[in-house]
């Protein structure tokens, strides 16, 4: 697959929320998402951080980028990908994946996976 560059956020507050979901919109803007997608993949970043408790309990990071044509796709097809990683360094954190339904319809593809340092790391990909 090929990616541009992912930026990242780290996320101790809400404030870093807020900007971590402008700067999603805004990506998403340049990149030609419809409104309601670009309102769409920006509410779940922000509704996954706080599912997450990241910026709250946890501290964590919010990754965002876009991803051009893999292996199944054509090489115009753009993907939005967000990664989502609370630092929890508590190997008993479990994500209630009911909840996470509240997220996954606003995008099309939602992956969690458990990090070997004890992370979670949520990422979300929606396609233009």
């Amino acid at each position: 697959m090929m990616r541009n560059k992912m930026k990242t956020i780290q996320v101790d507050a809400e404030p870093d929320i807020v900007s971590a979901r402008m700067h999603v919109r805004n990506l998403a803007r340049r990149l030609g998402f419809s409104t309601k997608d670009q309102a769409r993949v920006s509410l779940a970043t922000s509704s996954l951080a706080h599912f997450l408790d990241i910026g709250g309990k946890y501290k964590g990071e919010i990754a965002f980028g876009c991803s051009n044509g893999d292996s199944g796709a054509s090489k115009d097809e753009v993907a939005m990908r967000v990664v989502c990683t609370v630092f929890c360094a508590n190997p008993k954190y479990q994500i209630n994946k009911r909840g996470l339904s509240k997220v996954q319809w606003m995008v099309d593809d939602l992956d969690v996976e458990s990090l070997p340092s004890d992370d979670v790391q949520v990422t979300l990909i929606k396609w233009k």
